[in-house]
């Protein structure tokens, strides 16, 4: 092990250990960066493709069973887009430099490289993965790329992968020069620090999620609450700066109508024609709002009309039984 990555892995455990003063650094490097305006800080769209909905292991703290209070793991929501209809979105107007493409996992959509290889029209393209299938051919095709660069976005979870394969496979995306990161969901602090720690020793950064975790046998939200603790709440008026795509190409605005296949409340499909409104809709669904999504909402008091008179849309509500159960 080098020096560096000693130094790397005491840094990354102080930052973990310490979140309040990471958070007052970070607030004085924005204060003392005078050259930052008021519009550095406004959050920018958010597109994201959903290849396919399946994946490779069925984590309790999945963010997509958690939606659904472990009822239902699989969308009814049928169907899969070759990789000619994705590339639509390379014509589409007002995208993006930036896109997200995940699942479920995203390895299993057997023509993932000629979607990632194909869409030359962002700048950079992300990909969600949690490395349990092996990503070498496809980062081998990858490395040729010139219009666009695709990055990988790796997600480790120790219940479905060995972790010195996860570190050989991490290790080779990052030497091919298409790291983005590394994320561990937080549902045990000490196994956290511990991976933190195994990582950093490697040369690889680690960031801990924490929306949710476990308490016992239970998934628990731990940031968010109000909007995803899983308990209805009267109506409110959503703004979203999410434009996400399922696998069959409807394209909705929000995470848990996507996941419940809430077709009534997709705004059209990628091969036909969509259009998400630029104004506040009605939604019946606050409180199993997906807990990542929370930064691209603009949330207010529900009120039957805007100030000009115009009635608000209502967002179609499609739940699953045991959401249903909860209203």
């Amino acid at each position: 092990m080098s020096v560096s990555n000693f130094l790397l892995a005491a840094k990354e455990i102080f930052k973990y250990n310490n979140p309040s003063v990471v958070r007052l650094i970070q607030e004085a490097r924005q204060v003392m960066d005078r050259t930052a305006t008021a519009s550095s800080n406004e959050v920018l769209p958010l597109w994201s493709v959903f290849l396919i909905y399946k994946c490779t292991t069925d984590c309790p703290y999945c963010i997509q069973n958690y939606s659904f209070k472990n009822d239902r793991t699989d969308s009814p929501l049928k169907g899969s887009l070759p990789p000619e209809s994705w590339l639509l979105l390379n014509d589409l107007p007002n995208k993006p430099e930036n896109i997200f493409v995940t699942g479920g996992e995203p390895f299993l959509y057997k023509k993932i490289a000629d979607v990632l290889a194909g869409l030359s029209g962002f700048k950079h393209v992300q990909v969600v993965t949690n490395l349990n299938i092996d990503p070498s051919k496809v980062v081998e095709r990858l490395s040729t790329i010139t219009t666009h660069k695709v990055v990988f976005e790796c997600s480790f979870h120790e219940a479905s992968i060995d972790f010195h394969t996860f570190l050989s496979r991490a290790t080779m995306i990052k030497n091919a020069g298409m790291l983005h990161s590394v994320r561990v969901v937080d549902v045990d602090h000490a196994r956290t620090k511990k991976y933190i720690k195994d990582f950093a020793l490697n040369g690889i950064k680690v960031q801990a999620l924490d929306q949710v975790g476990m308490k016992g046998d239970d998934v628990v939200v731990l940031s968010n609450h109000e909007a995803s603790n899983l308990v209805r709440k009267p109506p409110v008026l959503c703004k979203t700066k999410l434009t996400l795509f399922a696998p069959n190409g409807d394209v909705y605005n929000c995470h848990t109508k996507l996941y419940w296949a809430d077709k009534a409340a997709s705004f059209g499909n990628i091969t036909t024609g969509f259009n998400i409104p630029d104004h506040h809709l009605a939604c019946s669904d606050y409180g199993f709002c997906q807990p990542c999504q929370i930064g691209y909402m603009d949330v207010k008091p529900y009120v039957a009309q805007d100030s000009m008179g115009r009635i608000h849309h209502i967002l179609p509500s499609n739940p699953p039984p045991t959401v249903v159960q909860s209203r």
